[in-house]
C-alpha cells in the first residue's frame, strides 16, 4: 500500500502509513520491513522538500538495515538509495551524525 501511494505521488498518505507501520513494527518489537517502511518515509519527506525528516528516516533507514546484516540487502538498497538521492550513503550518514554535546 505506502509504494503504491508513493506511484500516485500521495506523500502524505505514504508518511502517515510508514509511521504507523513502523510505529506497529516497534510495539511488536519487530524488525521485518523497517527498512523499506524508512526508505518510503525518506523518499516521501525527500518529495516534499521536508529536508530534516528526510534526513532522519534516511538515518533511520541505514541503522534498520545494517542491523539485519543481510549483504545481498545492503547491496540492493544502497543502489536504490544512491540513485533515489543522488548520494554516497556512507557519506551522508557520516555528514550528518550529530556532534556529541
Amino acid at each position: 500500500m505506502i509504494e503504491f501511494y508513493g506511484m500516485q505521488r500521495d506523500y502524505e498518505k505514504v508518511i502517515q502509513m510508514s509511521h504507523y507501520a513502523i510505529e506497529s513494527a516497534m510495539k511488536n518489537k519487530s524488525s521485518y520491513l523497517l527498512v523499506d517502511f524508512y526508505y518510503f518515509l525518506s523518499l516521501a519527506y525527500f518529495a516534499i522538500g521536508d529536508n530534516l525528516n528526510y534526513k532522519k528516516s534516511l538515518f533511520n533507514c541505514y541503522n534498520a538495515l545494517h542491523l539485519e546484516k543481510n549483504d545481498s540487502k545492503i547491496k540492493m538498497f544502497y543502489k536504490l538509495i544512491e540513485e533515489d538521492f543522488n548520494i554516497d550513503f556512507d557519506s551522508f550518514i557520516v555528514s550528518n551524525i550529530k556532534k556529541p554535546r
